[in-house]
Formats: structure tokens, sequence, C-alpha cells
């Protein structure tokens, strides 16, 4: 993904770039509520209705609970 999106072909630019991200990632891909809410707020001035909606409308993390619940991501 880093050499696609970024356009780069240096290996050990890539390879830096992702040595980088991968402290910050995590194995369980589970939506922040918070992260929706922050987007709801980055949009609200072009579109009125953000401000009002539940961040719980636009993701569901309930598979994800029932594959950490299995021990999917151990």
């Amino acid at each position: 993904m880093i050499e696609k999106y970024l356009k780069l072909k240096d290996p050990e630019v890539i390879e830096g770039g992702y040595n980088e991200i991968v402290p910050y990632m995590t194995n369980e891909p589970f939506v922040p509520k918070a992260a929706v809410q922050n987007l709801l707020s980055l949009i609200a001035d072009r579109l009125p209705q953000a401000k009002t909606a539940s961040p719980e409308r636009f993701y569901d993390n309930g598979i994800l609970n029932e594959l950490k619940t299995e021990g999917f991501f151990r």
C-alpha cells in the first residue's frame, strides 16, 4: 500500500515507512465511536444533519466483537 498510494519505489524508504506505521496499528480492526464522531464534526458545516447524527448509525462492530469473543484475534 505504501508503494502504491505514495508512489514510492525505493525499498528502504518503503520499509522505513512501514516500520514507522506498524506500532500504531492494531490487530483488532474495530471502528472507534470517537473517530466516527470526529468525522461527523468535520462535515457538519457542509451537512447540518451530521451535527445531530448518532455515530453508531454508520458502523457495526458486531461481527468483530463475535470474532474477538471466539479468540480470532489472538
